[in-house]
């Protein structure tokens, strides 16, 4: 059953990015904002994600993101897609569920990305 829900979900690689559902607004800009924020751990880059006026990512500080970044960077390295799993409310948050699987045969990583008013805030992975 979970495999057959699975299926409507689209994937984006660092390549291509597709969103379901197409037409939802808050969803094609998480999607946007985790694929910026993962590049950016990749490539251990805080500036990615804090450049000028853009405060899309402004909950997120330099310590977080580094040691997001030393946890999951290099595994990123070998990103074989982030799946849409689903969308929560908690309080006046979207929260978007993600997985990230991995090329190299490592556990997945689950990333909760919420979003409030255009801006992420809140972010964890397990």
């Amino acid at each position: 059953m979970l495999a057959a829900f699975l299926v409507g979900v689209s994937v984006f690689t660092p390549r291509a990015l597709a969103v379901w559902p197409p037409d939802s607004s808050p969803h094609k800009q998480a999607a946007a904002e985790v694929k910026r924020f993962l590049a950016a751990a990749r490539e251990s880059n805080y500036g990615a994600i804090s450049m000028g006026e853009d405060r899309t990512f402004a909950a997120v500080t330099r310590q977080q993101f580094a040691a997001f970044a030393a946890e999951f960077g290099g595994r990123l390295k070998y990103c074989a897609g982030v799946s849409l799993l689903g969308v929560l409310k908690k309080g006046d948050e979207q929260v978007v569920l993600w997985k990230i699987a991995f090329g190299d045969g490592s556990d997945d990583l689950l990333m909760e990305l919420g979003m409030k008013g255009g801006q992420v805030a809140s972010l964890a992975a397990d």
